[in-house]
């Protein structure tokens, strides 16, 4: 059986980073390479799964932990993927608050399974917005009414800077010239090590500079992280963290879903505004089983607006929910929030809802299967 070169993806919380598989993977399936793809979540029930399967593409989850706490689970669907799939090519998320993957992924993939697979150089998505508030400008004031990332958050978002490859500045159409020229300075001054590429992952513009960087790149994980775990794992513990799915159904008939997103993710957002907690990331989507079709709302910050994406078919009577939500406040509160905006919404659209699953938690201290202190050769 052939190797199957694997892809990791890192990057903080609301960087774009399955936008970008999602774009990849079919870029890669129109050369003809067969491809498959790895989400990772401290809990079940992931927006990105569920999504990757609506679009038909081999996909298998990890949950629970991060990859580095379950290396295992990682290499399992790692080879299912192989095998099962004869997946040429396999794109692995990390979770958006972990770091330290070149010593506790990278290293053992490379010493302990080279027969199975190529591990490509490791990409780090950046957010343009968020990069301010990792590295902000000295001569503006914080504004007080815009919470910003805990510092031990902001810790984790240098280092996973630190070990990149190769650094994403996502959101390229977002910037304009004299920004990106900026940004992109400042980056290859601040990380040397690493190549640095400016693309959208929305519109595609930058994404073929990075598969080519991806091929002819030598050295995959050279560069380890000095991670301090203490810090590491207060910023993890910051973030609430909460997945959960509902049913909604409309009893007089087909419902008007896109206005329900509309209604739940702007009643989040001011619950959020007035709790003044600084969000990573709230995904939400709404499907129909058996249909390729999908609603998906996004939003990377507090007080910044959803954007909905897609559709459901017309007439749809009962669809399914999920909402991915990671927010710095206890577990506790982001629970309420959520279910009482999912009353709220609900309540204004005559929609009768059950609550499948919910988990809400704060990760706790990252305990890695392995921890290289060594660079090991490809």
């Amino acid at each position: 059986m052939n190797t199957s070169t694997v892809i990791l993806i890192g990057g903080f919380l609301g960087a774009g980073k399955t936008t970008l598989m999602r774009r990849a993977a079919a870029m890669f399936a129109d050369r003809g390479q067969k491809t498959g793809v790895v989400t990772n979540d401290q809990a079940a029930g992931m927006v990105d799964t569920r999504f990757f399967i609506q679009e038909g593409i081999p996909v298998r989850e990890v949950s629970g932990s991060c990859f580095c706490c379950n290396f295992n689970g990682l290499v399992d669907a790692l080879q299912t993927l192989r095998s099962g799939v004869s997946a040429e090519v396999i794109l692995a998320e990390s979770v958006g608050s972990c770091t330290d993957i070149s010593a506790t992924i990278m290293q053992p993939l490379k010493e302990k399974y080279r027969r199975d697979f190529i591990v490509g150089p490791l990409s780090v998505v950046l957010d343009p917005a968020r990069l301010s508030e990792v590295f902000p400008p000295p001569d503006v004031p914080d504004n007080p009414l815009l919470p910003r990332l805990h510092e031990s958050a902001v810790y984790i978002a240098r280092k996973q800077m630190e070990e990149a490859d190769i650094l994403l500045l996502n959101k390229k159409d977002t910037l304009d010239a004299e920004d990106l020229d900026r940004l992109t300075a400042f980056l290859r001054k601040t990380c040397p090590q690493a190549r640095v590429l400016a693309l959208s992952a929305l519109n595609g513009e930058g994404m073929e500079e990075w598969l080519a960087a991806l091929r002819g790149h030598a050295g995959a994980g050279g560069r380890l992280a000095q991670v301090d775990y203490d810090v590491y794992a207060e910023g993890e513990a910051a973030l609430g963290w909460l997945n959960a799915a509902a049913r909604l159904k409309a009893p007089a008939g087909a419902g008007d879903w896109r206005h329900f997103c509309e209604c739940f993710t702007q009643t989040l957002n001011r619950a959020f505004q007035e709790e003044k907690a600084c969000v990573g990331h709230v995904k939400v989507l709404l499907w129909v089983e058996g249909c390729p079709q999908s609603l998906t709302a996004n939003s990377v910050s507090t007080g910044g607006l959803f954007s909905l994406h897609g559709g459901l078919p017309a007439g749809a009577a009962e669809v399914d929910l999920l909402v991915n939500a990671r927010v710095e406040m206890s577990p506790d509160a982001l629970r309420r929030i959520v279910l009482r905006s999912l009353n709220e919404a609900c309540a204004a659209l005559r929609l009768e809802h059950s609550v499948l699953s919910l988990d809400s938690l704060s990760p706790g201290r990252p305990e890695p299967t392995w921890r290289y202190d060594r660079v090991i050769e490809a």
